[in-house]
């Protein structure tokens, strides 16, 4: 439980600056698709409010204005996991539902920290 509030707490954290950063109205500005870019060049896993179980694991993220909403949006990382259907889509993810995003610096640390994850939780299944 305190893992999950200081996770959400994180997240409205960043949140908050990604928006304190973002073009006040992009559509006044004349580009209806100005974006702020603070993930260029690296992976983020974006997790749900709305579905615990379901996130987005993006490349070069950008936070991108549609009408009154702000969302995520990003190539969908090709991470190699057979059921990954998001691979080299571009997908939007609304940063209202987005319950954290942890950061990476690129693909490979992120494979890596999934295959710590899986051998950890191997590990302690076994002990």
């Amino acid at each position: 439980m305190k893992k999950t509030v200081v996770l959400g707490g994180l997240a409205a954290l960043v949140l908050g600056c990604l928006l304190a950063t973002a073009p006040g109205n992009a559509d006044s500005q004349g580009d209806s698709a100005a974006a702020v870019s603070p993930f260029k060049g690296r992976i983020i896993v974006a997790g749900s409010k709305s579905d615990r179980e379901s996130g987005a694991v993006l490349e070069d993220a950008k936070v991108q204005r549609l009408g009154e909403r702000y969302f995520l949006v990003g190539t969908g990382a090709d991470y190699g996991h057979p059921k990954d259907w998001m691979a080299a889509k571009v997908v939007w993810v609304a940063i209202d539902d987005v319950a954290g995003i942890t950061e990476f610096a690129d693909l490979d640390d992120y494979k890596k920290t999934g295959e710590d994850l899986a051998r950890k939780g191997a590990k302690e299944s076994c002990d």
